[in-house]
């Protein structure tokens, strides 16, 4: 047994199965020692086919963990490494980009709503001007006194369907 053990280093062999008419003493059929399997040539197939499945199994859990070991290290270079960057990269830069375009859309509304609040303005004084003018003319009592033209009002826009409210 000696040189089985040997040859089963050599080989980087997991098992070592011996094969053999005459089975030690204590032993009928199949046993195991020092590590060595020891079988009769009736047995050598069944041995063959239960050692078979153990060393698949050993193999799908070895692989199991070096997949786990590999990916890991793949995660970690590919994270790490340029492509990960130029990705993210990839996609800030449209986001930055969003971001300005709202930015500058915002901006060009406020200029809109301040140029219409400018052109309210002087649409609301023109109008108070003209009544203004008619109250001189006709006289204050005989005008009718209008509710709406309450410059604070029409200012702020508070009418509702040609209600002043307030």
């Amino acid at each position: 047994m000696p040189k089985l053990r040997e040859d089963q280093r050599d080989a980087k062999a997991v098992i070592a199965v011996l094969v053999t008419e005459a089975m030690p003493e204590g032993a009928q059929h199949i046993t195991q020692i020092d590590g060595v399997w020891i079988c009769t040539k009736a047995c050598v197939v069944e041995l063959a086919r239960a050692l078979r499945a153990g060393l698949v199994e050993v193999a799908k859990g070895r692989q199991a963990a070096d997949g786990k070991q590999s990916k890991a290290e793949r995660t970690y270079e590919f994270v790490t490494g340029t492509e990960f960057r130029q990705r993210i990269a990839g996609m800030v830069e449209p986001l930055l980009a969003l971001r300005k375009g709202l930015d500058k859309e915002r901006a060009a509304m406020e200029r809109i709503w301040a140029a219409r609040e400018e052109e309210i303005k002087a649409v609301v004084c023109g109008i108070s001007g003209l009544y203004g003018t008619f109250q001189g003319i006709v006289g204050s009592t005989t005008l009718p006194t209008l509710e709406q033209m309450d410059l604070p009002r029409l200012e702020a826009g508070a009418t509702d369907n040609g209600k002043a409210s307030g």
